[in-house]
């Protein structure tokens, strides 16, 4: 996948994916952009003060998608989520 936003913008129907939405020619690049900050605000869960997070299933499935490169770990995973997210997202 050339840009990792894709998953949040195609349904496959499981608990897991993303809501079903229409974009268009003219703001898909706005709309790929609402579509992954407000599925990220939706699925990620942060617990015990922020001392573990959980995040949605379709995150660990293509992670490869979300951390291009080398580097696949958990803290790359996280850097590109809140490069993702709204400020009060990242302040939960």
């Amino acid at each position: 996948v050339k840009d990792p936003r894709m998953h949040f913008a195609l349904n496959c129907g499981a608990h897991s994916c993303p809501p079903y939405r229409a974009f268009t020619p003219d703001r898909c690049e706005e709309e790929l952009e609402e579509a992954t900050a407000q599925f990220l605000e939706n699925d990620i869960v942060v617990e015990d003060n922020g001392a573990r997070i959980r995040v949605s299933r379709l995150l660990k499935w293509f992670r490869d998608d979300f951390t291009p490169g080398q580097d696949k770990s958990t803290s790359a995973l996280f850097e590109w989520i809140v490069a993702h997210t709204s400020e009060s997202t990242q302040k939960r």
